[in-house]
């Protein structure tokens, strides 16, 4: 990889990664200060999205830290950081409706959501690995090492743009199924819209929220 196309390579992995971030992280906070109406807490919403979709073996459990939800489906549970899962507002509503979502979608075992079940916990910790690397060939001034971490770091980001067919059916899913159930009122639609399509580029921003959510722990620690 001559200096051109690794400078090339890592402007379009952190220039996707950072966009998708401010996107997401910009309509969540702005929707964690926008109560439900109804009240009800990010699980109360993934479990009656979960009971009217027959899944009642999905558990819904609460994780420390905060934007590390997921749905591990491995074990069937969704993971639900302390903000979501005690919290009644916007935000927290649609990314437990998206965690259900995924559930859902789950039960078909298409060739892509059996792919990203195998890969995503895989991709997780290799992110967290790359900026070690990355981290290690900056204060060695090693630069093959650091094309090789870069390099690393732009395959995962291809990946969620191959892949991001799940992430948008799912944000699509997530929004339906509060309407469906009639979660959210006539009021609140427009806001769920805009939540819901900030979902679509969380997998893009795992790139930066993972490492962010690490060095929190780290921090609180």
């Amino acid at each position: 990889m001559n200096n051109i196309a690794f400078g090339v390579v890592a402007f379009l992995t952190f220039g996707i990664s950072f966009i998708s971030a401010f996107i997401f992280l910009s309509n969540y906070y702005k929707y964690r200060k926008k109560e439900m109406l109804n009240g009800l807490s990010g699980c109360e919403v993934a479990e009656k999205i979960l009971k009217a979709n027959h899944l009642e073996n999905v558990y819904v459990i609460q994780i420390n830290g905060e934007l590390c939800d997921n749905y591990d489906a491995n074990r069937n549970v969704i993971k639900l950081s302390k903000t979501a899962f005690h919290h009644s507002d916007i935000a927290s509503a649609l990314l437990a409706s998206y965690m259900a979502s995924l559930a859902i979608k789950n039960k078909k075992k298409t060739t892509l959501i059996s792919l990203n079940n195998i890969l995503k916990p895989i991709l997780d910790i290799l992110i967290i690995i790359s900026y070690i690397a990355l981290l290690i060939s900056l204060i060695l001034n090693n630069y093959q090492y650091l094309k090789i971490t870069i390099g690393v770091m732009f395959i995962i980001v291809v990946y969620h743009l191959l892949t991001n067919k799940l992430a948008r059916d799912t944000k699509v899913r997530a929004s339906l199924e509060l309407k469906k159930l009639s979660l959210v009122s006539k009021e609140e639609i427009e806001d769920v819209n805009q939540m819901s399509e900030a979902l679509s580029y969380l997998p893009l921003a795992s790139l930066i929220l993972i490492p962010i959510e690490l060095c929190n722990k780290l921090i609180k620690k």
